[in-house]
């Protein structure tokens, strides 16, 4: 059909309308004003106020159309839920008794850190979420502050165990000793509820919309 109509010749305008008639000088002029009215593409690129408009309303559009939900599969929920309720027994354990000298303590420690990693990597997908996960092991890479080597390093370079470097052990010690001190203030209270709010979050929601 679109090929029919292309076929077709152009109809004689001045047979259909007998009584169009060129438009006056002035009324062309008028036209040709009000269509400069409106920004062309070179006024926009040469002045910065229609630059600035063009932008925010083009991150605009962008942003609204890119607000979809994130899918969090089911066997993912199960295996950061696992291994989030395993990392908080673990610290629970520590702050009811000093575990610095337990090499099987350090050793779990070590491995559910690095399941904690790997977790996070795995829902990228899904920024509210990982950008959760992602503050609280910031907060453990991160203490004790002013210290050379942190909680996190030490996590991470944790191997099968047999040698555990003093430093590590000392921390561990510290956070025992902080939270028999002040239970309800502790870093290891402020950690075991992060996580408990995490836990919560996962359990609640299969469907998590992006931030």
């Amino acid at each position: 059909m679109l090929m029919d109509n292309f076929r077709k010749p152009i109809e004689n305008r001045d047979e259909v309308r007998p009584d169009w008639k060129i438009p006056p000088t002035q009324a062309i002029e008028k036209d040709k004003k009000e269509e400069n009215s409106f920004p062309s593409q070179e006024r926009v690129n040469k002045h910065p106020f229609y630059m600035l408009v063009f932008i925010v309303i083009n991150n605009f559009f962008k942003n609204f159309a890119g607000k979809k939900p994130a899918i969090f599969p089911a066997s993912q929920k199960e295996k950061l839920c696992e291994d989030l309720l395993s990392f908080r027994k673990l610290l629970h354990i520590l702050s009811s008794e000093d575990q610095s000298h337990n090499p099987e303590f350090s050793w779990h420690l070590a491995q559910l850190w690095h399941n904690l990693l790997n977790d996070s990597q795995n829902i990228a997908h899904v920024p509210g979420l990982y950008l959760k996960i992602k503050n609280f092991i910031n907060e453990i890479q991160c203490y004790p502050k002013h210290r050379d080597y942190s909680l996190g390093y030490y996590l991470s370079e944790h191997g099968d165990g047999a040698w555990i470097p003093f430093p590590f052990l000392e921390i561990l010690h510290n956070l025992h000793k902080e939270h028999k001190q002040n239970p309800e203030d502790s870093t290891l209270s402020q950690w075991m509820h992060a996580l408990t709010v995490l836990i919560s979050i996962i359990e609640n929601k299969e469907t998590i919309v992006t931030e």
